[in-house]
């Protein structure tokens, strides 16, 4: 099973390469840097995690969005999102899903591989990536058990001496998942 990292880069965090490199001294083989292009400030529908909005989701000016010329070979499109809407898309236009931490991925997965087969795609062309993980080697075995190709936990946007301690505990995660 692969692993990545990811943080909300932000002015008080550990940097993108401090993180980058860190994690590559170490064993991961991606760092993720979530992004949303477009935040309401309304809050008309509440935050999924409760609460207030985290400061983490990064005030920008005005911006324009498009599509953009379509390049090749494109990066690979990992559709994230919730079963069983987002997997359907991602079985259509995607080369990954991530679904969402709320639903029980383990109980998600067959179904996701028989929507593939019945879609005409191999399932296992299409690598589910699980973000929202807690540091748990029982549930990242039955992960990899079950199919994942990469775990990504989510890293605090805090500075590095608080960061690495963190990746070191989940460094170890992944020698006991990988052997």
């Amino acid at each position: 099973m692969k692993f990545g990292g990811a943080m909300f880069f932000t002015e008080y965090s550990m940097t993108a390469p401090e993180l980058a490199v860190a994690l590559e001294e170490r064993g991961y083989d991606s760092v993720w840097a979530p992004e949303h292009s477009h935040i309401p400030l309304s809050r008309k529908t509440p935050f999924p995690g409760g609460g207030e909005l985290p400061k983490q989701y990064v005030n920008f000016d005005p911006m324009m969005a498009w599509p953009k010329p379509v390049q090749k070979p494109h990066p690979p499109i990992h559709v994230g999102g919730a079963f069983p809407h987002a997997a359907r898309r991602a079985i259509r236009y995607g080369d990954g899903w991530i679904p969402t931490a709320r639903g029980d991925l383990l109980a998600q997965l067959s179904e996701f591989h028989k929507m593939a087969r019945d879609a005409g795609r191999d399932p296992t062309s299409i690598e589910v990536t699980s973000f929202g993980l807690a540091e748990d080697v029982d549930r990242l075995k039955r992960l990899r058990d079950a199919g994942v190709a990469r775990v990504v936990p989510m890293f605090p946007p805090e500075k590095s001496d608080k960061v690495l301690p963190i990746i070191d505990r989940w460094t170890k995660l992944m020698q006991q998942v990988n052997g």
